[in-house]
């Protein structure tokens, strides 16, 4: 399994050769860089973590029950940019406990890791790893993940009522 880069064969039939080029992408986390007038982003940065502190200075932190997309790039080795064409399933590998995730089919070259934490990351921050499902070895980590107790509780379960004000029961809200 080719892990990384590239790597050059040749071939020959008779007097003929001709050299095949195969190479690996690489994934990692991204934030758009710049967006079209649509919203749609047009270059990316990469990312391997989250920040200490937001725009305004303040600690940056996520919210436990809330979820949480990223976006996840495949690229290009010889290129460098973009592996549009690159279609492999990527699933979350590790995570620190109490983090749960799944991740989208890429499209263009994007796919979305989508997580959500059930435990408070306030001190020590948690952390990701997600994966090509055939070769292990392309892979990504995500760091330094910090989730605070929102102020106000997510609500698990809610009263459902008709336009009469008659109790219909109760509605399950899950929470991933």
């Amino acid at each position: 399994c080719l892990a990384s880069g590239t790597q050059e064969v040749t071939a020959a039939v008779g007097n003929s050769s001709a050299k095949l080029t195969f190479y690996a992408p690489y994934i990692t986390f991204a934030e758009p860089a710049t967006k079209d007038s649509l919203g749609n982003p047009l270059t990316w940065n990469a990312v391997s973590q989250d920040p200490d502190k937001d725009e305004t200075g303040e600690d940056f932190y996520r919210w436990v029950g809330m979820d949480v997309d990223l976006y996840l790039i495949a690229m290009n080795p010889i290129t460098n940019g973009l592996c549009t064409e690159c279609n492999f399933l990527v699933d979350m590998t590790e995570a620190s406990p109490g983090i749960s995730g799944n991740v989208s089919p890429f499209n263009e070259g994007v796919a979305i890791v989508r997580i959500n934490s059930r435990t408070p990351y306030d001190v020590t921050p948690a952390s990701i790893v997600v994966a090509s499902v055939d070769n292990p070895a392309i892979a990504a980590p995500y760091d330094n993940l910090h989730f605070f107790k929102p102020p106000v509780p997510t609500p698990v379960l809610v009263d459902v009522f008709d336009v009469k004000g008659v109790a219909l029961g109760e509605m399950n809200i899950p929470a991933e």
